[in-house]
């Protein structure tokens, strides 16, 4: 006794049903859906509605593993689908308050499947390229550092110079030029020259000195900070011209010149701050080469002899 035809159909597209459905769960499902509050939702017949709505734009899109969550709240469903290899996203939200349970279940899978339709027509985000690292440039042996005195031996500089001497004591006020050149940056080699001019007040007359001189000099020194400082001998080398103003009334005088000179121990100081230099200087030095200016031609009255003492204050530049 055999099945009427029309049972037998019904059996055939059962078992027809149950192979595909077992066939399509094997599979990794494309999409996977989840809720939270959404008690009233028929997950299943949205899984089956999707699942077709996804067939029809299979063949315009590539689908793309993807989450979508539903969140209900106050009648309202909130939805967020979201691709797995990348967390790219889109929402929505529906409000199926007037609608029976079947028809809001039809407006989900359609609205779940816009939000996947367009996740899955943006291009993927191209992976960050590997910065590749720049070649390193071949080490050259650095120069070796250059000293201020290696870099710039010549210096030149000009200021103003201040005198204690002759006997009765006087001051001169002058000017004075210097050039400076240093093998080394410890031993500097100096010359300088200087005019310097003044009165001084004798027993009888007031008498007129005009000074001029050469010195040569070496310094050994260091640096402490900015500043550079320098001590050593010199000598001085001159010419002076002592002449008689307001003598006494009976009084004979004349103009007195000659050379004179002597050693000398010199210090320096010299800082450079912006691309010029400044210095500082004090000597100390012995006549030993003398001029004398005489009374009537017999007593003295004015001479260039014993200690003298001087300081100088300038600007310069390396050269």
């Amino acid at each position: 006794m055999g099945f009427p035809l029309r049972r037998q159909l019904l059996l055939a597209q059962a078992l027809t049903a149950l192979l595909t459905s077992s066939v399509g769960w094997g599979a990794e499902q494309p999409v996977r859906i989840t809720q939270r509050g959404c008690a009233d939702v028929d997950l299943v017949r949205l899984d089956e509605l999707v699942a077709i709505e996804v067939d029809t734009v299979a063949s315009e899109l590539s689908p793309r593993q993807s989450d979508v969550l539903l969140e209900c709240r106050a009648g309202t469903i909130s939805i967020k689908a979201e691709l797995r290899e990348s967390s790219a996203s889109r929402t929505s939200k529906v409000e199926p308050r007037s609608m029976d349970r079947a028809a809001a279940t039809r407006l989900l899978a359609l609205t779940i499947t816009e939000l996947l339709a367009q996740l899955w027509s943006e291009k993927p985000a191209p992976s960050a390229p590997i910065e590749q690292p720049v070649p390193a440039a071949p080490e050259r042996d650095a120069p070796p550092e250059k000293s201020a005195a290696g870099e710039r031996r010549l210096a030149a500089y000009a200021g103003a110079a201040y005198h204690s001497m002759l006997e009765p004591r006087a001051g001169l006020f002058g000017g004075a030029l210097r050039a400076e050149y240093a093998p080394l940056s410890l031993l500097t080699f100096g010359l300088g020259f200087e005019g310097a001019f003044g009165t001084v007040r004798s027993e009888h007359a007031e008498v007129d000195v005009m000074l001029a001189s050469a010195a040569v000099y070496a310094t050994l020194g260091g640096r402490v900070g900015p500043v550079a400082l320098g001590i050593g001998p010199g000598a001085r080398l001159g010419w002076v011209n002592l002449s008689p103003e307001d003598l006494e009334p009976n009084s004979d005088g004349s103009d007195v010149s000659g050379a004179w000179g002597g050693p000398m121990l010199l210090g320096l100081a010299k800082w450079a701050p912006n691309g010029y230099l400044l210095y500082s200087s004090f000597e100390l030095g012995a006549v030993t080469l003398p001029v004398v200016g005489t009374f009537n031609g017999a007593e003295p009255e004015v001479e260039l002899k014993g200690l003298w003492f001087s300081a100088g204050l300038g600007v310069g530049a390396n050269l």
